[in-house]
């Protein structure tokens, strides 16, 4: 199947390798890149805090150039939404990891749970990304777990020519789109409503990495859109394989 990857170009080339693997053709349209904030992210870990938390594998890279400086924060705990997140976590060296479900609810509730030490003045600190999902904190801020967030990266819109995205659209003919966020999936809906993109959109499928992604698709196209069973990309990725395409 023809698969067209929208997430920021690093991630975006991960999941094409994947899909490769798997048989699919995958078509890279990345609609955001990410800006990191390194200092901020550094200062903010200067400062007391009892835990780390992560709800995207993109913070890890926003505090990767820091190098020896994360030395220090290595062994406290570190929180991470899902399996991505905490692997890319590993792979800076944190030891103590503890893995959510894959969702700001099930992170929220997993903090509550394990994190006993936290306080005012050692509240949680969670290296965010901007745009986000309010979930995570609201949840957090209902079981009164302090936190104190640091906005160590944002994604930026990349902005397409209208005619010359749906020419290549055209011409590739995507079979289907893969959406890993709320906010990936708005912004695609919101780059294609050029009446040039019809005849691309009339056929394709749209899966989602969770309920949550699959409720930002926008009601002509939840029919053909589907959420993944849990939200992990070997599981978004399997969606595929149970919706063949015909490759022509």
């Amino acid at each position: 199947m023809r698969v067209l990857v929208t997430r920021p170009d690093h991630a975006g080339r991960e999941t094409a390798s994947r899909l490769v693997e798997l048989g699919h053709q995958p078509l890279l349209v990345p609609l955001s890149r990410p800006v990191h904030d390194t200092a901020a992210a550094e200062q903010a870990m200067q400062r007391p805090h009892a835990a780390l938390v992560l709800t995207s594998a993109e913070a890890t890279r926003a505090i990767a150039p820091l190098g020896d400086a994360l030395a220090p924060y290595l062994s406290r705990p570190l929180f991470a939404v899902g399996a991505a997140s905490a692997k890319a976590a590993r792979g800076l060296g944190f030891r103590d990891i503890r893995i959510a479900a894959g969702e700001g609810e099930s992170l929220a509730d997993l903090v509550a749970l394990t994190l006993a030490d936290a306080s005012a003045e050692n509240p949680l600190l969670y290296l965010a990304g901007s745009p986000r999902s309010p979930r995570f904190e609201a949840r957090l801020a209902s079981q009164r777990v302090p936190l104190v967030v640091c906005e160590c990266y944002r994604m930026e819109s990349i902005v397409y020519d209208a005619d010359d995205l749906a020419e290549r659209l055209r011409r590739e003919r995507p079979e289907a789109a893969l959406f890993y966020s709320a906010e990936a999936a708005r912004r695609f809906f919101a780059l294609v409503t050029n009446p040039a993109f019809d005849v691309i959109l009339r056929d394709m499928r749209f899966f989602c990495l969770s309920p949550n992604v699959l409720a930002a698709i926008p009601s002509p196209f939840v029919a053909r859109a589907e959420a993944s069973a849990t939200p992990e990309e070997a599981s978004l990725l399997a969606l595929i394989s149970s919706n063949p395409g015909k490759i022509a």
